[in-house]
């Protein structure tokens, strides 16, 4: 039984798994187990996937028929051994100490689960484009993590990757099959029902912002919406006003970013421009007064949106240029 098991979903990123496999190998601590789940791959993933399989006892390939991202991770999990569960997407990277670090934080804190920040891959030059620090670890309590990941909804907070499960949380670690946002629907669960989390100062998870990201399409979008939606009614239930209405904070602002990317694509007078407006309109009206303090910026959007959504695409347009 190894102290770590990583599972890795591949699908179609043959440009990139040697990279993301060759960082593995370059772990300075070894006992771990990988999980690769070759999910119907139709490019010479899968090959690979078996050579370093071969090359490497600690590595085991499953190939199965293509299920899509929260299949290829449930089927991984449920093969895992380790008292400690990671996940690392196949186009991604680890730096060398990301595991050895991460597992010392666990150790040393005593905490469920230990966080990784990200680091962007440079594609032009496959490095980090980002330094890798060396800030202090923050350690958190699982209410705490959970709400700052719907506060500040953070990219390394909100993913799968980039961090250790304790195994004592696999029954929460469980994708919804078909949806594009899955993590949406998972994290803040499992940070939740952790007696702590630790936030490491460095950033050794290296994540590929790939040109023509889902997230420019408003379709995905919508499975983000679902989750969040969803975690309203998740911290209701858990009577936590206060993370439940930074949730609806952030579900409001969330849909005028939907809306946005409808709009761009389509145009202000498609079906779901007309549905999401509908939507903003009416949950805003339930629950103007249940919602989390928005700072300057956000609420500036939202009174331009309320507005008029047509005047906060040419403002949304113009930051996206800028930033």
């Amino acid at each position: 039984m190894s102290k770590i098991s990583l599972v890795i979903p591949v699908y179609n990123v043959e440009q990139f798994l040697r990279a993301c496999l060759d960082s593995v190998l370059a772990q300075t601590f070894h006992d771990y187990e990988v999980i690769i789940v070759d999910d119907g791959s139709t490019d010479g993933g899968g090959k690979i996937c078996d050579e370093y399989a071969e090359r490497d006892d600690r590595f085991r390939v499953i190939h199965q028929k293509n299920q899509g991202l929260s299949a290829a991770r449930n089927n991984g999990t449920e093969l895992t051994t380790g008292e400690y569960i990671g996940y690392i997407d196949s186009d991604d990277v680890a730096t060398p100490d990301y595991l050895s670090t991460l597992y010392e934080t666990v150790c040393s804190s005593g905490c469920a689960i230990a966080v990784s920040r990200y680091a962007n891959i440079d594609e032009k030059t496959e490095t980090l484009s980002e330094a890798v620090g060396s800030g202090a670890t923050v350690l958190l309590s699982g209410r705490e993590a959970s709400k700052k990941m719907i506060a500040d909804h953070e990219r390394f907070m909100i993913t799968a990757n980039g961090k250790l499960y304790h195994r004592s949380l696999i029954g929460i670690l469980n994708y919804p099959i078909g949806k594009k946002n899955e993590d949406e629907y998972v994290t803040y669960r499992a940070l939740y029902e952790a007696p702590s989390v630790a936030i490491c100062g460095k950033a050794m998870y290296g994540y590929r912002h790939r040109s023509g990201s889902i997230m420019a399409n408003p379709a995905p979008r919508m499975d983000g919406l679902e989750a969040l939606y969803g975690a309203i009614g998740y911290f209701e239930g858990k009577n936590d006003e206060e993370i439940a209405a930074d949730a609806r904070r952030r579900y409001l602002l969330y849909l005028q970013i939907t809306w946005y990317r409808a709009y761009v694509l389509n145009g202000s007078g498609c079906e779901l421009c007309c549905k999401l407006k509908r939507e903003h309109k009416q949950f805003f009206a339930t629950n103007r007064k249940r919602i989390g303090k928005l700072n300057v910026l956000e609420f500036f959007e939202l009174q331009i949106f309320r507005l008029s959504p047509e005047m906060y695409a040419i403002f949304a347009n113009i930051a996206e240029r800028i930033s």
